[in-house]
């Protein structure tokens, strides 16, 4: 599963904490870790980033299940979580 975002503003860097994440289909989701990368007053702002799933070694509606939103980072946050559902045989 791969996801596509952009950020609004030039402040921050948003971006995957990792490359590549791994699960389990019988666990029926996964969780991802979405970082936003500033310093200093530049984490005194709000961000957002949209994001949508996309078919790559797994395909869509049969592998899991399509999603898209938004990902939020308040105030002096740096760290989301977005959980996507995997479907089980």
């Amino acid at each position: 599963m791969t996801a596509q975002g952009q950020s609004g503003s030039k402040r921050s860097i948003i971006q995957f904490a990792t490359d590549e994440f791994y699960c389990v289909e019988e666990d029926g989701m996964v969780e991802v870790t979405v970082v936003r990368i500033a310093s200093g007053t530049d984490l005194d702002f709000v961000e957002t980033v949209d994001f949508v799933t996309q078919s790559g070694s797994a395909v869509s509606g049969t592998h899991f299940q399509e999603a898209k939103g938004s990902v939020v980072f308040g105030f002096g946050e740096y760290s989301q979580k977005v959980r996507g559902v995997i479907n089980t045989s």
